[in-house]
């Protein structure tokens, strides 16, 4: 029985037996192509995996549809009317300030 010593320095003098340093070393390609199959496989499932969840979140991704679009199309109108009104009372308001200004607010005319 041949005995290797656990210390790094004497690590080159130790020699493993043929036929166990055969099945380590067949262990270690075993390990090896393992290895590589195992990361190709996950490799291959992730891609097949995230094709499958963008096709659903395509098809589940919300539409607007027929009474959306309608209704935004109110919306829009509503919001358009409304800006017009706010702008009109705006420039309504102004021209107010400024006839206050000019006739005082007693409505006498300031010198």
């Amino acid at each position: 029985m041949h005995h290797c010593s656990s210390d790094v320095a004497h690590m080159p003098q130790c020699r493993l037996p043929a036929p166990q340093a055969g099945m380590l070393g067949e262990m270690e390609l075993f390990a090896a192509r393992s290895q590589s199959t195992a990361e190709s496989w996950a490799s291959e499932r992730e891609a097949a995996f995230t094709e499958t969840l963008d096709a659903q979140l395509r098809r589940h991704r919300p539409r607007a549809g027929r009474v959306e679009e309608e209704v935004r199309a109110q919306r829009s109108v509503e919001l358009m009317a409304q800006r017009r009104k706010t702008e009109g009372h705006m420039a309504r308001q102004s021209k107010a300030v400024k006839q206050q200004q000019v006739h005082g607010m007693f409505g006498c005319k300031l010198s």
